[in-house]
């Protein structure tokens, strides 16, 4: 359902790229009123006055007679580049480009523009330019197929109003970017855009038809993001904000009633729904208008076929058929051919749609009638009724299906002629400013920049070889200086010391396990030492091995607690291998050893948002005692245990967003005596 509506509201939602003022095609009389008296102005005028009536009068009748504006159009063109009017000829090439859309020549519309934008630019006329690219930008989005491309020239065109200090210009941008990011399913930016709108607004004042549309565009954001509530009420204001008085507002309020009455059909609100389907159904009679009768009329298919009154909604669906097809016929929105230039929907307030389009719009409505009726007929078992329109429907088919490729045709076509048009509007724009002489300069310019890139490029390259092959030499040397410091050798000879002791005294049992916990303890010392990460698992596994075999050499000199919290999952988390081992080494052989109570080492691992903290925690008689002692009795020696850590850490960190993080606390009592130390590691829980 809610991709019906989105489908359904895709109209209202075309509001991207008003002109920078009212537009004067919104009401006809204007138009006839103000193209009377430019003319009447052009008989008396010469030189730029006369070239600029010129490009408004093509731009006012490029919708109402384009074959006219034309002709305008030439004749500025002509005299703009005799007497060399830079903004005159760029304004009569945007007028061709204008003129060639309504001719459904988007390729060439494109071709004009680009061209007018290249001239203009070497002007100070920031409106005029803005102005082509709103042109070039809504173009682009309309026929070409990569969408969010074109809102690349939102910034450039709200920059060039900026400049002008035109804040209308600026208001309506905003307006022109939030219809098109919500055509591209960006409603919290489309919003963006529409607060900016409306603050603007306030300061420099706009119509009561742009804040109708601003709503109605809101409304069709919030449909997107879910809120039902915001959605309704925007798109009441919408409809409050139109003047009954006003001719077309009344097929734009008829539309606005009908998307409505959908949102309401959206929302499970039937009642409310056909409410606002009949009331747009009456004003679309008012005036003639075929566009929203038609609308009016699936909408009520709709509701019926929802309510399983399928008699009711193949009457609608064939109501909805009639005027469908008169606008196949005739690509007219409204029944009276003298209106055929007013407004029928929203897309006419900046570009009409031209006769295919309108066509194909009607198209998709025959499609879903006889779709509705095709499975009414299976209903009531009226097979030889569904077998009669089986051949119209599949011909109405087959034109959408000729219509969606020649537009897809069109798309590649544009992309490609627009790629090859820049890369001509660049040739020219040299050509333009002393054209052997740039050339040179930017030949130098390219050279010289892909030979600086080539030689940054290839000392970034050696850099990062070097610095790479620097980090693997350090981390080979930091594995082999953890190796010998894991396989300390007075560890090893103290352990071989113990198995010989045990087969000496005939205690054959107890050094065969020594043997085996001492060889799988080796064993993990050099799996480890080959790998990055092990497992939490794994390395408790270590710690646990290596304190049975140091318990059972000092079997009076400590004990050892581990304790992991219950929330972890030990064999999920990864962390460097043998982090606490060298610690544990120094409780024991420095901090128990010349203590005359019996030592206690304290591991626990807790999780704290988002990491695991491993302490390790002795009593022993504290860094600063035991190095005095090893001074004494080994003047020689020297505990690598934090320098290597620390270096090792500093190696890791660097490849990590989360940093590992790691602190020796030495324990003091109240007369500020050591009474331990604890040794702290934060690890990230996702390495």
């Amino acid at each position: 359902m809610l991709k019906l509506i989105a489908i359904n509201i895709v109209c209202l939602s075309l509001i991207i790229l008003f002109p920078y003022k009212l537009s004067s095609q919104f009401i006809q009389s204007i138009d006839s009123k103000t193209i009377d008296s430019l003319e009447v102005l052009l008989t008396n005028s010469e030189d730029q006055t006369r070239i600029d009536l010129l490009n408004e009068l093509a731009e006012l009748y490029a919708w109402y007679n384009p074959e006219k504006a034309e002709l305008f159009s030439n004749e500025a063109l002509k005299s703009s580049i005799k007497s060399k009017y830079l903004i005159g000829q760029g304004l009569a090439l945007y007028n061709k480009g204008y003129i060639n859309y309504f001719w459904e020549e988007p390729v060439k519309a494109i071709d004009y523009f680009q061209q007018a934008i290249s001239i203009l630019e070497l002007t100070n006329d920031y409106c005029s330019l803005g102005k082509v690219y709103e042109r070039y930008a809504v173009t682009l989005f309309q026929n070409g197929s990569d969408k969010l491309k074109t809102f690349e020239y939102i910034p450039l065109i709200i920059k060039l109003y900026q400049a002008a200090d035109n804040k209308k210009a600026e208001s309506v941008v905003n307006l022109l970017a939030s219809g098109g990011y919500f055509r591209i399913n960006q409603p919290e930016k489309a919003l963006d855009h529409l607060h900016r709108y409306w603050e603007i607004s306030k300061e420099v004042g706009t119509s009561n038809l742009y804040y109708a549309i601003s709503f109605a565009v809101a409304a069709a954001c919030y449909i997107q993001l879910g809120d039902m509530e915001k959605t309704l009420e925007y798109n009441k204001k919408a409809i409050d904000q139109f003047d009954e008085t006003v001719f077309e507002e009344i097929s734009l309020k008829s539309q606005v009633e009908a998307i409505h009455g959908d949102f309401y059909l959206y929302a499970k609100k039937p009642d409310s729904a056909k409410k606002y389907f009949h009331s747009s159904l009456k004003h679309s009679k008012i005036n003639g208008n075929a566009y929203n009768e038609m609308y009016a009329y699936y909408y009520m298919a709709r509701l019926n076929g929802m309510k399983s009154n399928i008699e009711i909604s193949m009457k609608y669906c064939d109501s909805a058929m009639h005027v469908a097809f008169f606008i196949d016929s005739t690509g007219s929105y409204y029944y009276q051919d003298s209106l055929k230039h007013c407004i029928a929907m929203s897309e006419d307030i900046f570009f009409p749609l031209s006769k295919s389009h309108r066509r194909y719009y009607a198209w998709g409505i025959i499609d879903f009638c006889y779709e509705t009726m095709w499975n009414g007929y299976l209903k009531t078992n009226e097979i030889n009724k569904a077998i009669q329109i089986q051949g119209p429907w599949m011909a109405i088919r087959d034109s959408i299906a000729k219509y969606n490729r020649k537009k897809n045709i069109l798309e590649v076509n544009i992309s490609y002629e627009t790629e090859k048009n820049k890369q001509e509007l660049a040739r020219l724009s040299e050509d333009n400013i002393n054209k052997e002489k740039q050339l040179k300069l930017s030949y130098l310019i390219v050279v010289g920049s892909i030979v600086l890139f080539l030689l940054t490029m290839l000392l970034a390259i050696i850099l990062i070889r070097q610095n790479k092959l620097r980090n693997e030499q350090r981390t080979l040397l930091l594995q082999q200086r953890l190796f010998r410091l894991q396989m300390n050798p007075h560890f090893l000879y103290n352990s071989l010391a113990s198995i010989q002791n045990f087969i000496i005294h005939q205690n054959p049992s107890e050094a065969s396990s020594y043997l085996s916990k001492f060889s799988k303890l080796v064993r993990q010392i050099l799996s480890s030492s080959a790998t990055e990460y092990v497992s939490l698992e794994e390395e408790l596994g270590s710690i646990q091995n290596y304190l049975t075999l140091q318990k059972i050499r000092y079997a009076e000199m400590f004990d050892y607690v581990i304790e992991v919290d219950d929330e972890l999952e030990p064999e999920t988390i990864s962390i460097p291998p043998m982090l606490a081992q060298p610690f544990i080494e120094n409780s024991i052989e420095h901090g128990f050893k010349h203590k005359v109570t019996k030592g206690l080492i304290h591991i626990s691992i807790k999780q704290k948002q988002g990491y695991f903290i491993l302490e390790i925690a002795d009593n022993g008689v504290g860094r600063a005692k035991a190095k005095e002692i090893e001074k004494e009795e080994r003047k020689d020696h020297q505990s690598m245990a934090t320098t290597i850590t620390t270096d090792r850490l500093a190696a890791l960190n660097k490849k990590l967003k989360q940093k590992i993080k790691f602190e020796i606390i030495d324990l003091k009592d109240d007369s500020f005596r050591e009474t331990g130390t604890v040794v702290i590691f934060e690890i990230p829980l996702n390495l």
